[in-house]
This record gives structure tokens, sequence and C-alpha cells, in this order.
């Protein structure tokens, strides 16, 4: 009887045994479970954060070369055959968050004009207008152009989406000496001074950016720098 009680004193002992280590265990596994639950979530923030940086920051450079690519063309329109014009620069308006433009687009072999681009930001939106000159009348270099209204065509299309507006401008404009060229709108004298300008987008689109993702070319005026050392040396 002893004998007995004892291998089953024993195989009680054995069988506590193996459940404090299956216990164990079972801490050990689910320590390391939530271990790499912890890396994995954060690995695919990090993955969503960065994914959403990049895409921000491709918005934000295709919306700045665009706008870059236009802007090279700024151009008086008495550079190009357009005899009455009275325009002194190449710009329209400019302000630190919109600015309007004649630009030498679509022009083939200077049989149109230069045409008229904006470029501005509404809730977000970065949008480019652009309005070409009316067909131009036989004999008459004069560039003319139609009142904005019904059957007058302006297209628009926007550039990005998400753009962020509060702090930094998004155009600024210097001198030819760098200088920059300040003010809520620039005067007609600053706006024929412009030489060379900065284009700052910066985009928000998602909610994995937190801060968003900021591009900035410097943009040359070809065009306008010609004018600028024409009056120089006259």
């Amino acid at each position: 009887m002893r004998a007995l009680r004892g291998r089953a004193d024993a195989g009680s002992d054995r069988g506590a045994a193996s459940l404090v280590e299956m216990l164990l265990v079972m801490m050990v596994l689910g320590i390391l479970l939530s271990a790499c639950m912890i890396l994995y979530t954060g690995a695919m923030r990090t993955t969503n954060g960065t994914q959403a940086r990049l895409s921000d920051l491709t918005d934000s450079r295709i919306a700045v070369s665009a706008m870059g690519k236009s802007l090279r063309t700024a151009i008086l329109p008495n550079q190009l055959p357009d005899s009455s014009s009275t325009d002194t620069a190449a710009f329209i308006e400019a302000t630190p968050f919109s600015i309007r433009f004649f630009a030498n687009i679509n022009n083939d072999e200077n049989a149109v004009g230069a045409s008229k681009v904006s470029y501005a930001v509404t809730a977000g939106v970065l949008s480019e207008s652009m309005q070409q000159p009316l067909p131009p009348v036989a004999g008459d270099t004069t560039v003319r152009y139609c009142a904005p209204g019904p059957g007058c065509v302006v297209r628009t299309k926007i550039l990005a989406r998400g753009v962020v507006v509060t702090g930094t401008a998004l155009f600024r404009y210097y001198d030819q000496l760098g200088n920059p060229l300040t003010g809520t709108s620039l005067t007609m004298d600053q706006m024929e001074d412009v030489d060379s300008m900065d284009i700052q987008v910066t985009t928000k689109g998602s909610t994995g950016s937190r801060n968003g993702s900021t591009y900035v070319l410097r943009v040359a005026l070809p065009n306008h720098d010609a004018v600028l050392r024409n009056g120089e040396e006259s």
C-alpha cells in the first residue's frame, strides 16, 4: 500500500510540474507574440508613413515641375509680335499664394500670341487656368483676349490636392541681385524687376503624413531677364 501511495504521489508531482511548465511556456510564448505584434505594428506604421510621405512628395514635385515649366516661358507680349501691347511686365498679378502672367505657350511660330496663365489654391486645391488669345486678324498683330464669362474659353486643370497654404509662401520673387521682392501683392515696379522666383508646394494628402511633404524649385525667367538686360543697356 505504501509503495502504491508513493507512486501515486510521484505521479501527481510530475503532473503538477508538467502543468507549471506548460503555464510557463504559454506565458513566454504570449510575451514573444506580444513583442512580435508590437514590432509588426511599428513596422507597418513606419511603412505607411513613408509611403504617405513619398506620395505627398511626388504630388508636390509634379505640381512644382508643371508650374516651373510654364513660368520659364513668362514673357512680355511686346516680345512677341504684338505691336499694341503696353504691358511693362510679364506678370499680371503676383502674390505669395497666387500668380498670373503672360506665357509663350502653344504659340508655334508666334502665330497666336501669349496665353494668360494663372495658379492659385482654393480649399487646398492647386489649379492652373489658361486663357489663349482670340484668333488673330489678318494683317493685325494686336493680340486680343475675350472677357471671362459665358462663351469665353478658360481651361482649368487641377495640379495637386491637399496643398498646405499656411506659413511659407508658395511663390517667392527675386530681382537680378537676388534680393527678395515682398508684399501681399507685388507692385508694377516690383513685377518689372522680377528675375527669378522660388516655387514651394507642401502637400498633405493623407493622415499617414503628419506634416506633409515639401518640394522647392528655383525658376529663372530667361525672357523677362532679357527685358531687364535690354533696359540696362539702353
